[in-house]
């Protein structure tokens, strides 16, 4: 189009052949059609943007549908988690806080054992050496096992 307006205000200072009023119409339509073609290569650029914008919504809104339903995979499987972690706590208190592992054992290792296996409640366990209590296991060798 830039070149047709050129050709025509050249002929138009030329004083070419035919009408001046003529050119003058002509070159006012190039120009109005040069303005509306400027006007939808902008409308035309601005719907490409919200394409991209509509397709990147629309991938985002999918990744967190993928992510609720790894979220939904997840949480019973670390309630399952917790629950067996419970069951194996409670299962070493049992075990530890029977008459027989008494004897055997440190009361101060029962009492830390017994206040982490009660609630927030409780009263903080009392730091005791960790060597004597290493040394007095390595004496008994003997293994508790746990029932899973």
């Amino acid at each position: 189009m830039g070149i047709l307006r050129a050709r025509i205000e050249s002929r138009m200072k030329d004083g070419g052949s035919g009408d001046g009023n003529d050119l003058a119409k002509v070159l006012q339509l190039v120009k109005d059609a040069e303005l509306l073609l400027k006007e939808m290569s902008g409308k035309a650029e601005s719907a490409r943007f919200l394409e991209d914008f509509v397709r990147i919504v629309g991938g985002t809104a999918e990744s967190i549908g993928q992510v609720k339903d790894d979220v939904s995979e997840l949480v019973p499987m670390a309630e399952a988690a917790l629950d067996q972690m419970r069951d194996v706590v409670t299962s070493v208190s049992v075990v530890l806080s029977s008459p027989a592992m008494k004897d055997e054992i440190d009361p101060v290792i029962l009492e830390q054992v017994s206040a982490a296996t009660l609630p927030a409640a409780a009263p903080a366990p009392t730091p005791s050496p960790v060597g004597s209590n290493l040394k007095k296991v390595e004496e008994n060798e003997e293994r508790i096992e746990v029932p899973a």
